[in-house]
């Protein structure tokens, strides 16, 4: 799928965390956002959002991409990717196709670095991109599990169906 002008990059993965037998709620890289081709992180000093966990990151951010696909009812015209574990996460304002990206620092809810609390815009992206670049993730976190700790990815690739209905709908829309 892949092509977007937005992805996420990840970043001082730990091997031993995913070969783990709780890698599923252990493994914590730095997770940066691209648009454009421009880490939007870098604009305040950091490489990314520190020690995501990152599989309950991507399994929150998943029913919203549902909503914003029509996939699921209750759109909203506000969303929220929360990199959890850390005062970090990215506000998604709807309006027709497109998304305001705004990052947000909270450090009551961890460790946010260099950033002050508040909200920061850093642009806009349609919701395909935005779409693809979740399941993109997704996808390269599970193909982490799949070499590293296989018996850990058969126990919850099952879990997975809202991620292959956004595979199938990104198919669709071409």
């Amino acid at each position: 799928m892949g092509g977007t002008s937005v992805r996420f990059i990840l970043s001082d993965i730990q091997e031993h965390e995913i070969r783990d037998e709780y890698g599923y709620d252990i493994f914590e890289p730095t997770v940066g956002l691209e648009i454009g081709g421009k880490n939007i992180f870098e604009e305040f000093g950091e490489r990314g959002a520190k020690s995501v966990i990152i599989m309950p990151s991507i399994e929150d951010a998943l029913p919203d991409c549902m909503r914003m696909a029509g996939l699921q009812e209750h759109a909203q015209l506000e969303y929220l990717f929360s990199f959890l574990g850390t005062g970090w996460g990215i506000r998604l304002g709807e309006e027709r196709d497109e998304l305001e990206v705004v990052l947000e620092v909270d450090d009551s809810m961890g460790p946010a670095g260099v950033l002050e609390n508040g909200s920061y815009p850093v642009g806009r992206v349609t919701v395909r991109e935005w779409i693809d670049a979740v399941v993109n993730l997704a996808e390269n976190v599970l193909d982490l599990f799949w070499r590293l700790n296989p018996r850990l990815y058969a126990i919850t690739k099952g879990e997975w169906f809202q991620l292959h209905q956004l595979q199938s709908w990104l198919t669709d829309k071409g």
